[in-house]
């Protein structure tokens, strides 16, 4: 039985076409990995995330070094409370939860199975919602520390400038990689000239 790749010899597919369906399965071509295999080889892009987040990122720098000192300070208020607010919310839901997996989990404990069979089944339900009530419903002590406007200013700024080497390291390596991976191509294409 032939193969994806080998099925188009049986009805006499010329050498290149052969070669360049193969190249499908390599990395070069993965970008294709959604085509048919019938699909021309076509070459690699960089893609725009990286420049995109680059300059969002640095517009980012720009809109953080513009602030006075009094926004900044609004700033880390504001971005303190609604950590508060949505800590509150998160742990409020994880109460509610937990609570609604106690009702059933009692309800289970107090279930007597209808045959030894069903022991272990009970075991079970009893272990799923125990499980559930460690994972689901843990929650930690609200840690975020209250900053003044210039330490949250430095903070920030740190983060955004690491952020920001990441994204540029990030981008050279697709660039090197989308290069590499044309090269393998357009010597493939001239090995069959």
């Amino acid at each position: 039985m032939p193969t994806g790749y080998t099925a188009g010899i049986q009805n006499g597919i010329k050498f290149n076409d052969f070669v360049l369906r193969c190249a499908r399965a390599f990395g070069a071509t993965i970008h294709m990995r959604d085509d048919s295999l019938d699909a021309e080889i076509r070459y690699d892009k960089v893609s725009d995330y990286y420049p995109n987040r680059i300059e969002t990122t640095k517009n980012n720098i720009a809109n953080l070094k513009a602030l006075t000192p009094e926004e900044r300070e609004e700033k880390v208020k504001n971005e303190y409370n609604m950590a508060l607010i949505s800590f509150q919310e998160t742990k409020d839901k994880k109460i509610e939860i937990k609570n609604k997996y106690n009702i059933m989990l009692k309800k289970v404990k107090a279930w007597t199975p209808p045959t030894d069979e069903h022991k272990k089944f009970k075991s079970f339900m009893i272990k799923q919602i125990e499980d559930s009530i460690e994972w689901d419903c843990k929650f930690y002590l609200f840690d975020k520390e209250k900053l003044d406007g210039d330490s949250w200013f430095k903070k920030e700024i740190k983060s955004l400038e690491k952020d920001l080497e990441y994204y540029q390291k990030s981008y050279e390596e697709e660039c090197s990689r989308v290069s590499a991976k044309n090269k393998w191509i357009d010597d493939l294409f001239n090995s069959l000239k």
